[in-house]
């Protein structure tokens, strides 16, 4: 029973690992796939550019003053129309949750 417990974790590892290894190769071919350039275009990070960085807030903002995880993820899709970015939501929901508590 004990080799059989053994083997059985040993496999269940290996499928675990493959199936990281695919979801990081999914992620990677989608990084690669993105347009950085226009992506950087589309957000304002200028020190001057605080008003355009306001409207932006201001159309993804649903009135409360601030931005919840929804509104952001929302605000990529329809506000910005970054697609790519969009799929990439446990990334979006780490930064998200990174920015909330730092």
């Amino acid at each position: 029973k004990q080799w059989y417990q053994r083997q059985s974790t040993g496999v269940l590892t290996l499928i675990t690992l493959l199936y990281y290894k695919y979801k990081l190769s999914k992620t990677l071919s989608l990084i690669m796939s993105i347009d950085w350039t226009a992506l950087n275009a589309k957000l304002p990070t200028d020190r001057k550019d605080k008003q355009k960085r306001k409207e932006l807030f201001a159309a993804m903002d649903m009135g409360n003053g601030i931005l919840s995880l929804a509104e952001v993820d929302k605000g990529i899709r329809d506000v910005l129309k970054i697609d790519e970015i969009f799929d990439a939501k446990p990334a979006i929901m780490r930064a998200f949750q990174m920015l909330k508590s730092g």
